[in-house]
């Protein structure tokens, strides 16, 4: 063949192309199969309040989020601040009450204030005007009066107050004596239910007869007995005083002294009279012993 003269071996003579002609077949849409390694794509997760977990782009990382966009979790609450509250709340609810308690006596004061201060007046009046009595009684008690009974009656001799009065009968021979004492007047001495602020008796009876007929009454503990000593009387023997119900109507105090064959009984039957019986006729009391 000739180069300079080279025809194309796919042309005819004419020039034309001998090429065999094949039909036209459109181009098929390319199929990718994904991997059985290949990681499955990633599923946006929804935000939530608590915690938000930005969506992963296709290489796993994490997309940026803009700031305005991100979620603001709730702040919680304080246990200091609810603590304060409740401490606030209580402390108003006592005030209140105060106030409302203080406001009440306020009201009450007012209302009956005038009232309340002239019962208190007149309380104080009575109050000084007992006192002022009592202050009385006691110095008209005074001087005090006396009296001393028979010689053969122990020569008693009994100092009482001047207010009083005296009632007495003494035995035929003087060997005997029963007298009543009694501020103003002496009441009927055969009425035996009358009782009187002071007794005397001298009695021409053993002592330890008449301290027998108490021996019920200690053993019940109606009365108390402790020793007595006249202090002003030498080598005088020592006797016993008894205090409570010394009868079965009286409730006072009794002396019993033992004199020789005698013995002197000494009572007061109410106990208003017990200061007068221990200040004035036992403190002043002689006898011949």
């Amino acid at each position: 063949m000739d180069p300079n003269n080279q025809t194309p071996q796919n042309l005819g003579p004419n020039g034309q192309n001998n090429i065999p002609s094949r039909p036209y077949t459109p181009p098929q849409p390319q199929v990718y199969v994904q991997q059985s390694n290949a990681a499955p794509p990633q599923q946006q997760i929804q935000p939530q309040m608590s915690k938000y977990i930005p969506p992963a782009g296709p290489s796993g990382a994490a997309i940026p989020v803009p700031a305005g966009m991100m979620p603001t979790p709730k702040p919680k609450k304080s246990k200091k601040l609810l603590f304060g509250f409740v401490l606030v709340t209580f402390l108003l609810i006592v005030f209140v009450i105060l106030a409302v308690v203080f406001y009440g006596q306020m009201q009450d004061y007012k209302t009956n204030s005038d009232q309340k201060s002239s019962v208190a007046v007149e309380q104080a009046k009575k109050d000084q005007e007992k006192q002022l009595n009592e202050q009385f009684a006691e110095k008209e008690k005074e001087p005090l009066k006396s009296y001393t009974g028979p010689a053969n009656a122990a020569a008693v001799k009994i100092v009482y107050p001047k207010t009083w009065s005296l009632y007495t009968v003494e035995g035929p021979s003087g060997d005997t004596l029963s007298s009543y004492f009694n501020p103003n007047l002496v009441p009927n001495v055969s009425n035996k239910d009358n009782l009187y602020a002071l007794r005397l008796n001298v009695l021409e009876q053993p002592y330890a007869n008449i301290l027998r007929t108490f021996e019920s009454k200690v053993t019940k503990g109606e009365v108390k007995v402790t020793p007595f000593v006249a202090s002003n009387v030498k080598d005088a023997e020592t006797g016993v005083r008894i205090d409570g119900a010394i009868t079965n109507n009286t409730i006072g105090s009794m002396v019993l002294i033992p004199v020789r064959d005698k013995t002197i009984q000494l009572w007061t039957e109410s106990g208003n009279y017990t200061a007068d019986f221990d200040n004035f006729v036992l403190k002043n009391l002689t006898f011949n012993p």
